[in-house]
């Protein structure tokens, strides 16, 4: 759920539907207004654990899964060995990010879960801060996908490919401009 002007939206984060795409942005003394930045290395973990299977009597978790360079307690996710160790060595980090979920009690919900948490906290992404006219990109809310193409400020293997989430919009009428924050 996302809270989009006054109410909220629910967005399906699966749906792969796009938007629209990002072409013009705005400008200031010749400049396009866009900046890109990465997000925190603080945000990178490479051993992951999920407590899970809450037991409100006895006040523990009876159940947990486990997942790192060497070893997944749970062979649906031994594939995302790989992806520990790549987020290890690609950026030095040697981290556990550890949840504990009170409504999780089924292992192939905290399977899924894990896998998501895992593609999350694995890598950096990149945000774009985006400034357009108010007619071109009043249209776009929080949780839209776009693609952007703009080859002058998006790396090539993401410009005009890849799916950006917007997490953030602020709108000046006076000015008439929008800026969309967004998240590959």
């Amino acid at each position: 759920m996302f809270k989009s002007y006054n109410q909220w939206r629910l967005i399906d984060l699966g749906d792969g539907k796009v938007s629209g795409t990002l072409t013009t942005p705005l400008r200031s003394e010749g400049k396009a207004l866009v900046t890109t930045q990465l997000t925190p290395l603080l945000n990178i973990y490479s051993s992951f654990v999920l407590n899970y299977g809450y037991d409100y009597t006895k006040k523990i978790y009876s159940k947990k899964i486990t997942v790192d360079k060497n070893s997944s307690s749970n062979s649906y996710l031994d594939s995302y060995k790989a992806t520990c160790l790549n987020a290890e060595t690609k950026y030095k980090i040697s981290r556990k990010y550890e949840y504990n979920s009170d409504w999780i009690q089924d292992d192939t919900t905290a399977e899924l879960f894990l896998e998501r948490l895992i593609l999350w906290f694995s890598y950096q992404r990149l945000i774009v801060n985006w400034t357009g006219d108010i007619k071109n990109h009043i249209q776009y809310e929080i949780g839209d996908r776009v693609l952007i193409n703009y080859p002058l400020m998006i790396p090539t293997s993401k410009n005009n490919s890849q799916q950006f989430q917007i997490i953030g919009k602020q709108t000046d009428s006076v000015k008439k401009k929008v800026q969309l924050t967004l998240l590959y």
